[in-house]
């Protein structure tokens, strides 16, 4: 995709199955809900290391059942609803191949809002609560590893979460 190019608009690349990589390049900000949905051979998207993505709205990557592995930029602030739906093995790393939404050393300083307003991506104006609040996941927090927690709140509730240091 070109330098320059700040977001995907909803459905952009919607049911492009024979689409197997994408790469983006550092101006990406946002990428709209359903960009590259249903592109069940996508087994490789790539940003920028100087990536300034903030937000993965809704159902972007959903049913893209080749994708496994995704490395998100540091800049990433928001997942939408469904964001990574219908895909049953994923695994979300940061660019140092950790856990994106907790940064080594940092699990004490670092909670996950959730908020129902899709157009919002500012945490600390818009969020409903953090993750641990969300009344299905205090029923059972004891036995639900963060991992656990975040696909639950994304992918059950369809909630969008923040990460906030």
């Amino acid at each position: 995709m070109p330098e320059d190019l700040t977001e995907v608009r909803n459905d952009s690349f919607s049911e492009c199955t024979n689409l197997e990589s994408i790469e983006f390049g550092p101006g990406l900000t946002v990428m709209r809900s359903a960009a590259l949905a249903d592109c069940t051979k996508l087994s490789s998207v790539k940003f920028s290391e100087s990536s300034q993505l903030k937000v993965i709205e809704m159902a972007v990557f959903y049913n893209d059942t080749a994708l496994n592995t995704l490395i998100l930029p540091e800049s990433i602030i928001g997942l939408g609803g469904n964001a990574f739906g219908n895909i049953t093995s994923l695994t979300l790393l940061d660019e140092t191949g950790t856990w994106w939404y907790v940064p080594d050393g940092e699990t004490a300083e670092t909670w996950i809002a959730w908020c129902d307003d899709p157009e919002s991506a500012e945490p600390a104006s818009s969020a409903n609560g953090t993750i641990d609040d969300i009344e299905e996941i205090k029923e059972r927090a004891d036995s639900m590893s963060l991992a656990e927690k975040i696909l639950y709140a994304v992918q059950v509730k369809g909630y969008h979460l923040f990460c906030v240091k």
